[in-house]
């Protein structure tokens, strides 16, 4: 098909239209038509390929993977346009869709304004100029070709066009189900291939919890576990930790007590995510010890049917969660103000933060606020002591691998005599580099599979 040139306006040579091609206060060069030619913009079309298989990755490296669950569009062409807007029509979903001009200004896919390999925007708030001289059909019928008032050129194909326009509903995230038993992934099997890899990080995305099973009975083998999915993330007690009974501990776990659910770090603004605790020892004189889990996100939901207005109370008042620990190595004062509680737009549970043993006082609340507080806050207690548990005595060589968003953990008291010992080691990864390796395995392995919310406050 032979490019169809129009200019901006529905009405040629109209007098906005004449305004449109002008340069204006809003664009990069006051000299546009002493510097504009043929030549010129054929020149820098090998720049643009707004192509998701080639050089513009639209903010993901490669971009080759971006739009892996759509079926590329055989055309796109131009229907109309405005001063300010275009109208395409897709050629796969016979849709007509309207872009601003500064959206497409905004995510040009050219190689002066996104990096080829990496597929991230070079530019940003320095481009001023959102007004087009002339838009046209590219050659083929594969998308539209903008040449703005500035100078530049930008070539928008058909698979570029349907990224700026479509709604990603395979990236809608759906509530996980209830995870009725725990289930066993095998050490090697994870370590030794992506396979298996992608088997236990989609247990751990279904039921928040996974039962990980001949792992080697050395320390740091909770890193190197971790590491198959990501960096581990370090925190205030460094990139490894030692749950074990002390007579100076900096955290209650690191003593016999019994500990409530609750979930790791929650006075951080971004708690860990993936929580992972490896049993180096557990004597058989040692009493008690049992780890308990609770899905957090599951009583959220049995809150929110029971108990409509305790819900709405704990997704709008903001809780205090503190750790002020001064007499240590490295001193700690944080503390983060939030929700129980956040929901998205269709009203999904995104993420819930319960952790009584970091609780501080309300602040900024008048008396009715903390009465509706308390009274909701009881509510939720409530269910959680009700809400079906995962009860284990974890044994050497096992380790309870979970999302420290989405599940809560706890454990019982534990004692023995002077010779029994109970030692778990634990780390962290980061949700996000989570939810990441699980999607790019998902692609790989079983694409049409569901995605949940994971806890990360993710409004998908």
């Amino acid at each position: 098909m032979a490019a169809r040139l129009v200019r901006l306006g529905r009405v040629a040579l109209s007098r906005r239209v004449m305004k449109a091609v002008r340069p204006t206060g809003l664009c990069a060069s006051a000299s546009f038509w002493s510097r504009f030619s043929v030549a010129h913009v054929a020149a820098r079309r090998h720049h643009s390929t707004g192509s998701l298989g080639g050089g513009g990755g639209f903010g993901v490296g490669g971009g080759g993977a971006l739009v892996s669950s759509m079926d590329a569009l055989e055309s796109a062409t131009l229907e109309s346009q405005d001063a300010d807007r275009v109208a395409v029509l897709l050629g796969a979903s016979g849709t007509v869709h309207e872009l601003l001009l500064a959206k497409l200004r905004h995510h040009c896919p050219c190689s002066e304004c996104q990096e080829p390999f990496s597929g991230q925007r070079q530019v940003g708030a320095q481009v001023r100029c959102f007004e087009a001289s002339t838009i046209s059909d590219a050659a083929g019928g594969n998308g539209i070709e903008v040449v703005w008032a500035d100078g530049h050129f930008s070539h928008f194909s058909a698979d570029w066009l349907t990224r700026l326009t479509v709604d990603r509903t395979d990236l809608e995230l759906q509530d996980p189900p209830v995870c009725n038993a725990l289930q066993k992934s095998d050490f090697a099997d994870i370590v030794g291939s992506d396979a298996g890899l992608f088997r236990w990080l989609a247990q751990m995305h279904r039921d928040g919890a996974a039962l990980v099973v001949g792992v080697p009975e050395q320390h740091n083998s909770v890193c190197q576990l971790a590491r198959r999915i990501s960096h581990v993330q370090p925190t205030i007690y460094g990139d490894v930790f030692d749950v074990v009974s002390t007579s100076k501990p900096v955290n209650i776990a690191y003593t016999g007590h019994g500990l409530v659910l609750h979930q790791d770090l929650a006075y951080y603004e971004s708690p860990p995510g993936l929580q992972f605790l490896h049993c180096l020892r557990f004597d058989n004189n040692v009493k008690g010890g049992e780890s308990t889990l609770v899905d957090a996100f599951h009583a959220a939901r049995r809150l929110e049917q029971a108990d409509p207005a305790a819900f709405a109370a704990l997704c709008h008042i903001p809780a205090t969660f503190e750790k002020d620990h001064r007499d240590r190595e490295i001193p700690v004062a944080l503390t983060c103000r939030r929700p129980h509680i956040t929901t998205n737009a269709r009203g999904q549970v995104t993420s819930v933060t319960w952790a009584p043993p970091f609780e501080g006082p309300l602040q900024s609340l008048d008396i009715e606020q903390e009465q509706l507080y308390y009274a909701a806050y009881a509510k939720l207690e409530e269910i959680l002591d009700s809400t079906p548990q995962h009860r284990l005595r974890l044994k050497q060589g096992e380790m309870l691998t979970f999302n420290n968003r989405r599940m809560l953990h706890g454990r019982t008291a534990f004692y023995s005599d002077v010779h029994g010992a109970r030692h778990l080691q634990g780390c962290y990864v980061n949700i996000d580099e989570f939810h990441s390796r699980l999607r790019t395995l998902r692609d790989k392995f079983d694409p049409e599979a569901p995605l949940y919310h994971v806890g990360n406050q993710n409004l998908l």
